[in-house]
């Protein structure tokens, strides 16, 4: 619900007293005061943790309906209290009339379904309350009519699946909760039905394999993760499904061999990394398979000869390097 400061009046005519609550979701305690000019009467509203209790002109627990109007005359909010707290159904409205919001409170906790409408009627979303948490299964609505979201909840936070849609009512992703925190699979799909990527969470953190996909359906990108981190082999195809490179990660950071290839699945490069940099020879390869390079590096910087080699294995040119240092070439 919207941060909003409500003040909901009610002259009752027999005692000619004005009723006044309050609930301010971003205020801890509030207490607000009203006096009937007549005959001083006044009562007083306060609102802690979310609960508004109204205090009538003897400062006990107010009983009964309480409403308030825009100054166009229209009803804005109207419900009922009872020993001081919200109390059965309660509804609030658009400056034109439109309901916007109703929800049913026990002792000033909601309590079972609310729903919420857009400012053409059309609901906007329903979910279900038990003991002032969200809990059971929450549906939000595009103003068309089309589902938007579909979520389970349990004690106020999600907890297993939740979905979401296009507005044309095919899915747009899905994941699984547990507790508040992503956990288990998510997938992503276009707006045509094609899954674009799948991805496992373990505690709210990347956990598992994570994958990536072209619109034909072939895997564009395979991942793995440990507790947030890259590891093990990662793999990047072409669109073709042909394998493009395959990288090692330890802890995040480019550890082992890597490999690169061309679409015809001829190597390219290939090469090895330590703690995220480049460590020992490094090759590449001319598409025919003639040695193209052979550099070497230690600890990410050229150390060593460098060749540079024509198609037809020609050596071209040779440098040669000290931790970075051009020597010779």
């Amino acid at each position: 619900m919207k941060k909003i400061l409500l003040i909901l009046t009610t002259l009752l005519a027999l005692t000619r007293t004005t009723i006044v609550c309050a609930n301010d979701l971003s205020t801890d305690m509030l207490v607000l005061k009203s006096l009937l000019a007549e005959d001083n009467r006044h009562l007083d509203c306060i609102t802690e943790h979310e609960l508004s209790t109204c205090m009538d002109k003897n400062f006990q627990p107010y009983t009964g309906g309480v409403s308030s109007r825009y100054s166009n005359g229209n009803l804005a909010v109207m419900g009922q209290t009872k020993n001081g707290k919200k109390d059965g159904l309660w509804k609030t409205y658009y400056t034109n009339g439109q309901l916007k919001y109703e929800a049913y409170w026990s002792n000033g906790k909601q309590e079972g379904k609310a729903k919420a409408y857009y400012e053409n009627g059309k609901l906007a979303y329903e979910e279900n309350y038990k003991d002032g948490k969200l809990e059971g299964v929450k549906l939000d609505y595009y103003d068309t009519g089309y589902i938007k979201a579909e979520g389970h909840f349990k004690n106020g936070v999600l907890d297993g699946l939740l979905t979401m849609y296009y507005t044309n009512g095919k899915v747009q992703m899905e994941n699984n909760n547990k507790g508040g925190k992503l956990d288990g699979i998510t997938k992503a799909y276009d707006e045509n039905g094609k899954l674009q990527f799948e991805t496992n969470y373990k505690n709210d953190i990347l956990h598992g394999v994570s994958k990536t996909y072209y619109t034909n359906g072939n895997v564009a990108t395979e991942e793995n993760y440990k507790e947030g981190k890259k590891e093990g082999l990662s793999k990047k195809y072409y669109h073709n499904g042909r394998l493009k490179s395959e990288w090692t990660f330890k802890d995040d950071k480019e550890n082992g061999l890597v490999k690169e290839y061309y679409p015809n699945g001829a190597i390219q490069d290939i090469g090895n990394f330590k703690n995220g940099k480049i460590d020992g020879i490094f090759k590449s390869y001319h598409p025919n398979g003639q040695v193209a390079t052979i550099e070497s590096y230690k600890n990410g910087k050229e150390d060593g000869v460098f060749k540079r080699f024509d198609i037809y294995g020609n050596i071209i040119q040779v440098n040669k390097y000290n931790e970075g240092q051009l020597i010779y070439y």
